[in-house]
């Protein structure tokens, strides 16, 4: 049987960005995000300047009998927000990091169960038809499956077969009364449902004869599979539990208290209206990048300014699966003709020679 052709379903959106090895960078959405730091750093540095200019050429003695204060008092602060910010942005830099670490391990378990699967239907009594239909229809709900997990977690409907935005092999293949019952459900439970196909495939290829193995062995593909499940609840934690309200209501306000007090303090050393407005439109820009760059990493699946190449996984498990297929109908690996067989001594040596 020949190997099925990857049919790509919908299309991914690239927008001009900056792109990294496994992540993108979209640039227009990153200059959004920055409209806000900009604003608010705007506001103090005009502050400064303003209160500047009425030190200079106004009435200095009003300024510091009214609005200046001890400088000290203004590094704590800052000191005490930078910390929070910095913890801040490095929580949110582990749930990135967790949440593309579960992703390739989430993809991975669904390799490992096609892998032990399409090896154990080697030990049949089935025809070959038989046991290429288990192979075929196991490997399009795998793809699918890892597919409709991508949506899940980047929060996009997927209500069609039409409406998948990453590749799926062969997903035509499938029954249509399957595919009507997996995209039926409105809800989150595509995964669930798919899920439980293979699930399905799998226990009649045991109760059919088209695998022989010992159930206990057999196991091993439903525990792949449940351990996929068990690291996707996992990664469903990050999208839909945020980051504490409390904290970042707190942070929030003393960040807005910062607008308050960067201005004042800025203009206790600058000496001109120039470095005044400049240096407070620094100090408030840099803390506000660092808040909008902490909130775009909070959520790794989220199709926001900062993402990590979702389509670079799908990819990787259609190409997996077909190479895994397309080895498993590959005869069985021998001994070449010229080969000798190794003796215990010289086994040994060959070792040796790999640890030096």
């Amino acid at each position: 049987m020949a190997p099925p052709i990857i049919r790509n379903q919908g299309c991914i959106m690239w927008c001009a960005g900056i792109e990294g090895k496994g992540a993108l960078i979209q640039s227009w959405k990153m200059c959004r995000k920055a409209v806000v730091p900009c604003i608010a750093g705007s506001v103090a540095g005009l502050a400064a300047g303003g209160l500047k200019a009425v030190q200079n050429y106004y009435d200095a003695k009003w300024i510091e009998e009214n609005i200046a204060f001890e400088s000290t008092a203004y590094a704590t602060f800052g000191t005490v927000l930078g910390f929070l910010i910095v913890f801040r942005t490095a929580q949110s830099y582990n749930r990135f990091w967790m949440g593309i670490e579960l992703a390739f391990i989430i993809a991975g378990h669904w390799q490992n169960f096609f892998s032990n699967f399409i090896v154990f239907l080697r030990c049949t009594k089935a025809s070959q038809e038989e046991v290429e239909n288990a192979r075929n229809i196991a490997m399009r709900l795998c793809s699918l499956l890892n597919c409709l997990m991508i949506h899940q977690l980047e929060g996009t409907a997927a209500t069609s077969v039409e409406s998948l935005q990453y590749p799926v092999i062969d997903v035509h293949g499938i029954d249509k009364a399957t595919l009507q019952a997996i995209f039926r459900d409105a809800g989150h439970n595509k995964v669930t449902t798919t899920m439980q196909c293979l699930q399905k495939v799998a226990t009649e290829t045991l109760k059919n004869g088209v695998t022989t193995v010992a159930p206990p062995i057999f196991g091993r593909t439903y525990q792949e599979l449940s351990q996929g499940m068990a690291a996707f609840s996992k990664a469903r934690k990050l999208v839909e539990v945020d980051f504490p309200a409390p904290y970042l209501l707190a942070l929030k306000s003393m960040i807005l208290i910062y607008i308050v007090l960067t201005p004042i303090a800025v203009i206790a050393w600058a000496q001109t209206i120039l470095f005044s407005a400049a240096f407070s439109f620094t100090l408030v820009f840099v803390m506000f990048v660092l808040m909008s760059l902490a909130e775009d990493m909070d959520d790794p699946y989220d199709d926001s300014a900062f993402v990590f190449d979702k389509y670079t996984i799908q990819a990787y498990m259609n190409q997996a699966l077909v190479a895994m297929l397309l080895e498993e109908q590959r005869p069985l690996t021998e001994l070449a003709d010229n080969a000798e067989p190794l003796g215990i001594a010289t086994l040994h040596m060959m070792a040796d020679s790999a640890d030096e």
